[in-house]
């Protein structure tokens, strides 16, 4: 199985479409750093995965603010879908609280995807 190299342009954009998703689920416009509705939305980034797309994904939605603990989350966020596995898990546990991924593995053909901060 090859290995797709994310960049961190593409992590960006995803993040920026990400935070569109997650806006769009909850109802918020954004204008700039200023939330019009001012409606927070409560995530739970999945951990080790989750945490670093979850921080970036908060650089283009203010109103997004992340918890410690999935009980108390409006959703979830992770760095990809792989098996759906996690997805799933998460969804039988916290039923109708969206979980929200920057990549989808298998859009890259299955190649494994190997993010910037991996590299050795």
């Amino acid at each position: 199985m090859e290995n797709y190299k994310l960049t961190h342009s593409e992590i960006a954009e995803a993040a920026a479409e990400t935070a569109s998703d997650i806006a769009m689920e909850f109802g918020i416009r954004n204008h700039g750093a200023k939330n019009i509705l001012g409606r927070l939305v409560y995530a739970y980034p999945i951990p080790r995965g989750g945490v670093a797309p979850a921080y970036r994904i908060c650089a283009f939605l203010p109103s997004l603010r992340l918890v410690d603990s999935p009980a108390n989350a409006d959703c979830f966020i992770d760095d990809l879908i792989d098996t759906g596995k996690m997805k799933l898990a998460y969804a039988e546990k916290f039923p109708g609280k969206p979980f929200f991924t920057l990549f989808n593995r298998g859009d890259f053909g299955g190649a494994w995807l190997v993010f910037p901060w991996e590299e050795k």
